[in-house]
């Protein structure tokens, strides 16, 4: 259960820690316990394709658990089968038996609808989690993102008025609610919506400006849904002479060289991260993404939807595309839509 928790804190060093130590005392493990530890350990690889197979191991052990159902409905999302892990959640009650308490129901939730398409039904799902789960802001980003697709401006900008003197939860905070809010109203191409929210933004995220809990990354990320290119340059280049190996921001660094037309920097930002580990998670995203955004930035989308297809290839879905700037740059081209069309 400890190694569960660190996992959804995205702790994944003393996730790896706890493991090891846990490894050790295999024998004294129930079957169930067992099962659920190979489960843990194949998500710490990221090793996406064989969390079915892990899953299925636990409802051997415990047949008819509405955790391992929970369980196996975000596997499904991440392997793409967003309709199939729709069809478990929608039978599964949140508030009781094992589910309460189990905030992150809603997330997979919202990952099965939004990949299915259904914009009211998603909206209305955010909702009744927000009436079980008041004051959490993992929901409020769910359902500013519904309201974002839909074009509800007034209703969302009074969302974001709600919150914007919060603090972090989860990881997550009024500035990072708002930058993806922009990246989903852009996807469903509701301009004004673009425009309003960013105009909430923008005094938010100028440079200099203090705001608690605004990390370098989450700074660029909403440099970049505001498209505010030499701004995201300058932040993007300070931070990766502090940290060379940063693929986050130097994704930024390329992405914004590229729209700025300095093709040689952006390929400068290409050349680093090809010497890292392309799919390692030391950072929140695997470099291979950057190198993926950068490649996109630059026009060579072939190049780009081939990094995403060994993604893909490893097991690695990103389920919420809409909300990068990926989207932006390769939508409607046909090998990258391919990527966003659900599995099963």
């Amino acid at each position: 259960r400890a190694i569960g928790v660190l996992w959804n804190a995205d702790r994944r060093r003393e996730m790896d820690s706890l493991v090891r130590v846990v490894e050790r005392r295999r024998a004294s493990l129930t079957p169930f316990e067992r099962a659920y530890l190979g489960y843990l350990k194949i998500s710490l690889r990221d090793d996406q394709p064989k969390l079915l197979d892990a899953v299925q191991r636990m409802r051997l052990a415990a047949p008819g658990s509405d955790f391992v159902k929970y369980l196996e409905a975000n596997s499904l999302n991440l392997t793409g089968r967003t309709r199939a892990a729709l069809a478990v959640l929608e039978h599964m009650d949140p508030a009781g038996g094992a589910l309460r308490g189990r905030l992150y129901y809603y997330a997979y939730l919202y990952v099965a609808l939004h990949g299915c398409g259904y914009r009211e039904r998603t909206l209305g799902a955010m909702r009744r989690g927000r009436v079980q789960y008041p004051d959490r802001i993992l929901l409020i980003e769910m359902q500013a993102m519904a309201l974002a697709a839909m074009g509800r401006g007034s209703e969302l900008i009074a969302l974001l008025d709600s919150v914007a003197s919060r603090g972090d939860d989860l990881g997550i905070g009024p500035i990072s609610i708002a930058t993806n809010a922009i990246y989903e109203a852009r996807a469903h191409d509701q301009k004004n919506m673009v425009e309003r929210v960013g105009a909430w933004l923008v005094p938010r995220v100028r440079p200099g400006v203090a705001v608690a809990g605004l990390t370098p990354q989450r700074r660029a990320n909403a440099l970049a849904a505001l498209q505010d290119w030499q701004a995201l340059a300058a932040l993007a280049d300070s931070a990766t002479r502090r940290s060379p190996d940063d693929a986050v921001m130097l994704g930024s660094l390329g992405l914004a060289a590229a729209k700025l037309g300095d093709r040689a920097r952006a390929l400068d930002a290409d050349r680093r991260l090809s010497a890292l580990n392309p799919l390692s998670y030391e950072s929140p995203e695997p470099p291979i993404i950057a190198r993926a955004l950068i490649a996109a930035a630059l026009g060579e989308k072939a190049r780009a939807a081939s990094l995403l297809r060994t993604l893909s290839a490893a097991g690695w879905n990103q389920e919420l595309w809409h909300t990068h700037p990926l989207f932006e740059l390769l939508r409607g081209y046909a090998p990258f839509e391919a990527l966003l069309v659900p599995s099963g």
